[in-house]
């Protein structure tokens, strides 16, 4: 008396070479592993392009561009990935004009890693534009020698913890955001509500 949806595919797209765009496509459903490549992952291929699509419910990670310069996620609509809606390392990357929203939908332990975008060891890169909100945990994260980074003029709200969390870093650029009403998961019974913006083991 039940319908029971089993995914066999770990991804949808996974680059084999450079100077690729990836555009108006909808793609949902994979069975990746946390913190593994997303779904959609330029494979370390540089000159990638993901641009309006709507990308969701892979179970780790939706879209991963890393190793890689001239990368851009530009215009999609990002959501609900079971662990996080981009990530992205040792990339020089922009992500501009997305809605990145109600991501780690799996439950991931945030103690772990979980939220809207996590970023690690990963210079110029640049996310503007964007509206951030409803992810469990952090909103936009950077982590671990991210340096030269620019978050601007987006909107980030309603996020579990941080809005942005800058960690482990150098040389960041925070300015022309709006943020509200991040930070109020209940925990144990409680509210804690933590800062809109962290900064955490950083400098400029």
């Amino acid at each position: 008396g039940h319908t029971v949806e089993v995914t066999t595919r770990t991804r949808w797209v996974v680059g084999t070479s450079g100077d690729v765009t990836i555009e108006g496509f909808t793609m949902k459903h994979a069975a990746n592993p946390g913190l593994a490549k997303g779904a959609l992952t330029n494979n370390g291929y540089d000159n990638w392009t993901v641009r309006n699509n709507d990308l969701s419910w892979a179970h780790g990670v939706n879209v991963s561009l890393g190793g890689a310069t001239g990368l851009a996620i530009t215009g999609n609509n990002i959501h609900h990935g079971g662990q996080y809606g981009i990530t992205g390392s040792n990339a020089a990357l922009e992500v501009r004009d997305n809605e990145i929203h109600h991501n780690n939908a799996e439950n991931f332990d945030p103690n772990w890693a979980a939220g809207g975008m996590k970023n690690a060891a990963s210079v110029h890169l640049v996310v503007s534009g964007n509206d951030v909100h409803h992810n469990d945990w952090t909103g936009l994260w950077r982590d671990e020698a991210c340096n030269d980074a620019t978050y601007s003029n987006n909107r980030v709200h309603h996020n579990d913890r941080y809005g942005i969390r800058v960690e482990i870093s150098d040389h960041v650029k925070v300015f022309g955001n709006v943020l509200w009403e991040n930070g109020w998961r209940e925990t144990d019974g409680h509210s804690y509500q933590q800062s809109a913006v962290g900064i955490i083991a950083s400098r400029d």
